[in-house]
Formats: structure tokens, sequence, C-alpha cells
């Protein structure tokens, strides 16, 4: 696809493709965030959308958005809000979701790679099959997350809070749990740990 238009043969709204590169190539999400407030029962579809156009979208509004198969790698996404977005299979590799909300998110089977999740805050996300793998994973609350078969191979999940989250399946190879919190019970159940 040209490099300012949406994927086809996704689900991608072009009104709102447009209106979202707009801010983005601005630098700006105010008018976007404004948009979304004003209209919180609109269903936005961008599934597909890519992050050569999208690299900077800070303190977005995205709750209730399908982001499905989105290119996101490499973006900055610091402090925006997920909430009840469905991520599943898009590729969010190295890139800076520091702060951002991603409360009950579905995010299964994305690509998360070396993403940069200082002070994120997933309680009840669903991360099932995802790739957490890499040395930059910083994640702080995870309570009650699914975390079935994910993989955080030599991931760091630094004071993590892991309170309820379903660890089963996962794959924990040299992942860091230093000064995680687990109390509560997370379920770990045949996870591969070396």
């Amino acid at each position: 696809p040209h490099a300012h238009q949406p994927n086809p043969g996704f689900q991608c709204d072009p009104e709102q493709f447009a209106r979202l590169l707009k801010c983005a190539l601005a630098q700006d999400m105010t008018a976007w965030n404004k948009w979304r407030f004003a209209n919180p029962e609109t269903e936005i579809w961008l599934e597909g959308s890519t992050s050569a156009n999208f690299t900077l979208l800070e303190g977005a509004v995205f709750q209730h958005c399908y982001l499905k198969d989105a290119d996101l790698h490499n973006a900055h996404l610091a402090g925006s809000h997920f909430y009840r977005a469905c991520l599943e299979h898009a590729n969010l590799q190295f890139a800076d979701l520091s702060g951002a909300d991603l409360r009950h998110a579905i995010l299964k089977g994305a690509a998360l790679n070396g993403v940069h999740m200082v002070e994120a805050d997933a309680p009840g996300a669903d991360f099932e099959g995802a790739k957490l793998d890499g040395e930059c994973q910083y994640v702080s609350h995870l309570e009650k997350a699914s975390l079935v078969a994910a993989s955080f191979r030599n991931a760091n999940l630094y004071k993590a809070h892991l309170e309820g989250a379903d660890l089963s399946f996962a794959d924990l190879r040299g992942a860091g749990f230093k000064c995680a919190a687990v109390d509560g019970g997370p379920t770990v159940w045949v996870c591969t740990i070396y």
C-alpha cells in the first residue's frame, strides 16, 4: 500500500485513518483525543495500520479501538490509552509503551519483543501467545493478566506485579523477576524455566 493509505484487506476506516495520520504527522494527538472524547461511542477500525505513518502517537486515546494486525513497531506510544483495545497479532516490537494504559486489552499473539513498558498498566490484559522477549522489557502491572503460552525469554520483569496472573505454558527462560510481586498466587503450570 501507499505510505499514506490504509492496508487493503483489513477493516480500516479511511476517514479515521486520515484523521489519525494528520495528527501523527503533526506530532500532536490533541485533535485526535478531542475527537475521541467527543465521539466515545464511535467504533474505531484501524486494523493493519502501519508505523511508517504512526511513529509518534504519545498520549493517544485508543480505548475500545480495533488495531488487530497493526504494525506499530518502534512507535512512541508512551502514556497512550488502550483500555479494552484489540491489538491481536499487532507488531509492537521495540515500541515505547511507558505509562500506557493496557487494562483488559487483547494482545493475543502480539509481537512485543524489546518493547519498553515502564509503569505500564495492564491488569486483566490478554497476552496469550504473545512474544515479550528481550532485554528491554519492563512491565509494572500484570495483575490477573492472561500470559498463557506467552514468551518472556530474557525479559526483565523487574518489580512486575504478577498477582493472580496466569503463566501456564509460558516460556520464562532467562527472565528476570527481581523484586517482582507474586503474592496472591499467579498460576504457573507447565512453564519452561531454564
